[in-house]
C-alpha cells in the first residue's frame, strides 16, 4: 500500500495517495515507508507553498 500511495502522488493525485498512505499507517502502525513518506510529502507542500508567496511577491531568489 505504501507503493500503491507513493504512485498516485508522483502520477499527480495527492489526495488518493494521501489517503491510502494514512490506510497503511492504520492497518499497520509500524509501516516506517508511508509514516516517511507523509513526512515528505508535508514538507514538500509546506515549501511549495512557501515558493508560491515568494514569487508572487517577486523575489525569485528567495523562491528559488
Amino acid at each position: 500500500m505504501s507503493w500503491r500511495g507513493r504512485v498516485c502522488i508522483y502520477n499527480g493525485n495527492e489526495v488518493l495517495g494521501r489517503k491510502i498512505l494514512t490506510q497503511a499507517i492504520q492497518f499497520d502502525p509500524d509501516q516506517i515507508e508511508a509514516a516517511k513518506a507523509l513526512k515528505a510529502i508535508k514538507v514538500a507542500t509546506t515549501k511549495k507553498e512557501a515558493s508560491t508567496v515568494a514569487f508572487k511577491a517577486n523575489s525569485l531568489e528567495e523562491a528559488i
